[in-house]
């Protein structure tokens, strides 16, 4: 936040905005909006930059694991994890799915990516060809769950070698009933979530085998990833407001406080003769 009041000031870029510009149309409102966009854009700098720390939790153990980003210490692991998890986001930007983005990686046991993959439509499929309506979509029959290929599937489809028994699946969401008994096919034995274990049927996808195969068959070793981001979503479940979202606020109220002075002042008096 400090790089945020360090170029948000009226003299500075907010200044020149207005009088050089020029920018007529850059009123109170509009300023606000420039800042809210303004400081959203410098926290995502920020995190991309700095990154955020990120902390992962075995759903349980068993004896020796031989990728444990938990261990206070194996920060090494940890590290990578955070960079794979981070790359499993990256590629989840280039779905096609018009909804969610979904992203994998896979490493085998010497730890060398040997598989990525994202959620889409089949390769060389064009816009269009395939639908894209998903359960919200109530009046559309023709859903795209049948035609979309999950980060996990396309991960294992494209991977470069054939053996990766032994191996991790880095995964921004929880596997579904589908991808789950491919998984424990082809031998991967640690799963590492970018998010909480998910168990509830999501629209028209259910998660149920994974977090049997996780907690009650022992088939995967589970980390689920904390961060900042985490702990603000269970502060906002809870009815806490996050530091961030507080100041967010208190700069909001101020600016309506400013808008509204602003406007009474402009306000012309009653014995003004108009």
């Amino acid at each position: 936040m400090q790089l945020f009041k360090t170029y948000w000031k009226d003299d500075g870029l907010m200044g020149k905005a207005r009088d050089e510009l020029p920018w007529p149309a850059f009123n109170d409102d509009m300023k606000t909006q420039v800042r809210n966009d303004f400081r959203d854009t410098m926290e995502w700098i920020a995190r991309i930059i700095m990154g955020s720390e990120k902390r992962f939790r075995a759903l349980h153990r068993d004896g020796d694991m031989p990728f444990d980003p938990e261990a206070e210490s194996n920060h090494l692991q940890c590290h990578q994890a955070e960079h794979l998890i981070n790359l499993a986001k990256i590629l989840a930007e280039r779905t096609d799915d018009p909804k969610t983005g979904v992203g994998a990686v896979i490493i085998n046991d010497k730890r060398e990516i040997v598989g990525l993959g994202w959620n889409g439509f089949p390769t060389k499929a064009l816009y269009g060809e395939f639908p894209r309506a998903s359960d919200k979509d109530v009046a559309v029959r023709d859903k795209k769950y049948p035609y979309v290929i999950h980060a996990e599937q396309n991960a294992l489809i494209m991977r470069n070698i054939s053996d990766i028994a032994g191996g991790t699946l880095f995964v921004t969401k929880t596997p579904c009933d589908e991808c789950t008994p491919l998984i424990q096919m082809v031998g991967i034995k640690t799963v590492v979530l970018g998010v909480k274990l998910q168990k509830e049927r999501k629209e028209s996808i259910a998660y149920s085998k994974f977090e049997e195969k996780v907690n009650t068959e022992r088939a995967f070793v589970c980390f689920e990833m904390e961060s900042a981001e985490s702990e603000m979503e269970d502060a906002s479940a809870s009815g806490i407001q996050p530091a961030a979202e507080k100041e967010k606020a208190s700069h909001s109220g101020q600016d309506k406080a400013v808008a509204k002075k602003a406007k009474s002042e402009r306000r012309p008096s009653s014995d003004s003769g108009l």
